[in-house]
This record gives C-alpha cells, sequence and structure tokens, in this order.
C-alpha cells in the first residue's frame, strides 16, 4: 500500500512539474521581449545560420589553400611521363593555389557583406516598425475623431437638424479608415515576423521596439565623378571578374606552352573574351549605381525640405484654431481635426526622415563594401 501511494505521488509530481513547464513554455513563447537597435544587431549576427555557415566554409577552404600551396613546392619538380601529367602538374604549380586563394578571399568576403548587410536589414526593419507604430496610432485618432463627427452628426439628423442621408458619406468614410487600420496592423505584424526571423526568434514572437530618434545623416558634398572613378577601380564585383580573369589566364599560358595541342586553349581564349565584355559591362553597372543611388539621395533630402514646410504650416494652423477655439470662434471638433492634420503632417516628415536616412545606409554600405569612404 505504501509503494503504491509512493507511485501514485511521483505521478502527480512528474505531473505538476510537466504541467509548470508547459506552462511556462506557453507563456515565454506569448511573452512581449523588449529590444533595443544595438542589442537586436548584435542578437541578429550571432543567431544568423548563413554567417554560421559561411565561418565553416571559411575553416574548410583555408585548409584546401595550405594544401594547394604544400603541393605547389612540390610540383615543380614532377614533369609527368605525358603531356597531360605535365600540364597536371603545372596546373598544381601554379593554377591551384591561385583558386583556392582566389575561393578564400571570396568567402571571407562573402562573410563580411552578410554581416554589413545584416546590420543594414535589422536597422532598416527596426525604424520601419517605429514608423509603422506611429502611422497605427495616428490612424487610431483619425478613427476616433470622425466617431466623434459622427456622434455629433447623428444628434442633429435625431433632431431633424440634417438629413439621415448625411450620415452615410460619414459612415463609408469611417468603413475606410477601419479598413486602413486594419491593413497597417497587418503591415505591422509582416515587419514583426521579418525581425524575428532576422534574430532568430519563434516567428509568432511578440516585439516592444524601443522608439528612438531617426539619425539625419550629414552627407556632403560630392564630385560624383571622382566618387565613381574610385568606385569602379574597387568594386568587388570588378575585382572578383579581374581575378577570375587572371586564373583564366594563368590557366590558358599552361594549356597553351606545356599541353601536346596548343589549340586545347582555344576555349579557354574564348571564356577570357567573355570576360572582356563582362567586366566592361560591370563597370558601367557600378557608374549607373552610385549615379542613380546619389541622385536619388538628393531628391529624397528635398522632400524632407518639402515636408518640413508643410509641417511648419500645419503647426501654424493648429496654433491659429486653438485661439479660435479659445474665443468660441470654432469647436472642440475643428481643433482635433487639426491637431490630426499636424500630426498627419509632422509623420509625413518622420517618414521622409526615414527614406533619407535608409537611403543614405544603403549607399554608405555599399561605398563600405569597396572599401571606399565619404570626407
Amino acid at each position: 500500500m505504501r509503494y503504491l501511494k509512493r507511485v501514485l505521488t511521483a505521478v502527480l509530481c512528474i505531473m505538476l512539474i510537466t504541467s509548470s513547464i508547459s506552462v511556462l513554455a506557453a507563456e515565454t513563447k506569448t511573452s512581449t521581449k523588449t529590444i533595443y537597435l544595438s542589442d537586436a544587431v548584435k542578437t541578429a549576427l550571432e543567431n544568423n545560420s548563413n554567417i554560421k555557415n559561411l565561418n565553416e566554409k571559411i575553416n574548410l577552404a583555408q585548409r584546401r589553400y595550405k594544401y594547394a600551396s604544400d603541393q605547389s613546392l612540390y610540383a615543380e619538380s614532377k614533369y609527368g611521363n605525358t603531356y597531360e601529367e605535365h600540364v597536371e602538374s603545372k596546373k598544381q604549380q601554379y593554377l591551384y593555389p591561385m583558386q583556392r586563394k582566389f575561393e578564400l578571399d571570396e568567402l571571407i568576403w562573402q562573410k563580411s557583406e552578410a554581416e554589413r548587410n545584416l546590420k543594414v536589414n535589422v536597422t532598416k526593419l527596426y525604424y520601419q516598425i517605429n514608423n509603422k507604430t506611429e502611422q497605427i496610432t495616428l490612424q487610431e485618432k483619425v478613427i476616433q475623431s470622425l466617431n466623434d463627427e459622427y456622434s455629433v452628426k447623428k444628434k442633429q439628423a435625431e433632431a431633424g437638424i440634417i438629413a439621415e442621408s448625411a450620415l452615410l458619406t460619414l459612415e463609408i468614410r469611417l468603413d475606410e479608415e477601419e479598413f486602413r487600420l486594419s491593413s497597417y496592423k497587418n503591415d505591422l505584424q509582416i515587419l514583426i515576423m521579418d525581425m524575428n526571423k532576422l534574430l532568430g526568434y519563434d516567428i509568432d514572437q511578440k516585439l516592444n521596439v524601443k522608439s528612438i530618434e531617426i539619425p539625419q545623416p550629414d552627407l556632403p558634398d560630392i564630385d560624383i565623378d571622382e566618387l565613381v572613378e574610385q568606385a569602379v577601380s574597387q568594386a568587388h564585383s570588378v575585382k572578383k571578374l579581374e581575378a577570375e580573369k587572371a586564373i583564366k589566364e594563368k590557366e590558358y599560358w599552361i594549356v597553351s606552352t606545356f599541353s601536346e595541342k596548343p589549340s586545347n586553349a582555344d576555349s579557354i581564349a574564348e571564356q577570357l573574351i567573355d570576360y572582356d565584355y563582362d567586366l566592361r559591362d560591370e563597370k558601367v553597372a557600378v557608374d549607373y549605381k552610385i549615379r542613380s543611388e546619389y541622385n536619388n539621395i538628393l531628391n529624397l533630402r528635398d522632400e524632407i525640405t518639402i515636408k518640413k514646410l508643410d509641417l511648419d504650416k500645419s503647426d501654424r494652423f493648429l496654433s491659429i484654431t486653438r485661439t479660435k477655439v479659445n474665443l468660441g470662434m470654432q469647436t472642440a471638433l475643428d481643433l482635433s481635426n487639426a491637431q490630426i492634420e499636424r500630426d498627419t503632417a509632422f509623420y509625413n516628415y518622420r517618414k521622409a526622415l526615414l527614406d533619407y536616412y535608409i537611403a543614405v545606409l544603403n549607399f554608405n554600405t555599399y561605398l563600405e563594401s569597396m572599401g571606399v569612404t565619404i570626407s
């Protein structure tokens, strides 16, 4: 009997512990995580599977490069019994170390680029979530104001001051604004899911993104022609093609010099011609990207000026409306609408700041990937 009691007691304890763990897990999953920008970037870098994968590939590439380098030291004395064997020994001596070094350098660059892009994407999402949250708050104010206006007009309709049909337009407007609010909330949910993916969290993890001021980068005046010349010469996409071409030239030299049939190198010569055209096209592409993105930044900077003028105008209108309300010349509803108009102008101004900041961030990150800085 005592044994049975001990068994039942043990089972009960296990059930209670399991239940507690399940409840704790559920609470952990549904609880909201508060994140700051610096912590979000750090977490994303630590949890990113692509960066971890690249680290492992870099380690493997380092071993392959060392092996190829070691083999090249002994390849000079290996002539072989046939032309093919002699060509292979020359590849071991000259070509394979170049190829392994290229693969290693490319992986190291890919890791740096992955880290740069991850930082940029987390930063953009962080500010976009902030921005969307502000938009939702503003939209809720718009709906509240419309509801207040609807209540006033409904009483007027009941009193026979206005026709019932006058409420129809307002009802349609309310439906439209409610739908817009629902759309904004869906947008926010998508942004949060995107952030969770970058941070390595569960896709449905709730986030509290702390509000933060949008930086206002001061982009100096740029000699665009000088910048383009520097960028084209240092762009990774150009350097990569140049490195691939150099490897192919080394292969061409080996095959054309040591092969039994020099014509075996003809197909390699065709590839070298392709590289010449690819290099030309890539330099044009880099030139175009630099100029188009810089022009876009200038346009966005002008947009900030325009939105700031709209904000100043709405500030003055709000001040005038507040004075008229105090004098009894306008209603509290008029003041509420003026406040919403001002808040909307402020949101549009901050949206312009965010668009400009993201454009400059992308531009500077692209230049950073080439080792180019703007002074």
